[in-house]
């Protein structure tokens, strides 16, 4: 697993490089490149820290159904069921084709339902 660039896609919108606090894309100076993009990415999880960025990125862009979706995983790693599902309403509403959709669903519903929660692959 690399450390330092964004584990999420290899190229990124502007919301996500303006909630990076950088211009010209995840990783393209040698502080960015030392800084960890999304937090739940890494191991081990920082869900915290994930959860910071990533609704940073959604204030720039609220409909960034990239984002919400791991926001979405950074609550369930947390075990913040609510956090998850008020997500989890926003990105019906923001993506309603969301690919991901189906298995956030089932991130929530475990959750909430006190199982163990697994985070589905991208």
């Amino acid at each position: 697993m690399q450390r330092g660039w964004c584990l999420i896609r290899p190229r990124h919108t502007p919301a996500h490089a303006a909630a990076r606090g950088n211009k010209k894309g995840c990783g393209s100076s040698a502080d960015e490149q030392s800084r960890p993009c999304w937090s739940v990415q890494r191991e081990p999880a920082q869900p915290e820290q994930a959860i910071t960025q990533l609704q940073q990125a959604i204030s720039i862009d609220p409909k960034n159904g990239h984002a919400l979706g791991h926001l979405i995983e950074a609550y369930a790693l947390k075990k913040d069921a609510r956090g998850a599902e008020d997500t989890l309403k926003k990105l019906k509403d923001a993506d309603p084709t969301n690919q991901r959709l189906a298995a956030l669903e089932t991130v929530v519903s475990d959750l909430k339902a006190g199982k163990p929660v697994t985070i589905p692959k991208e």
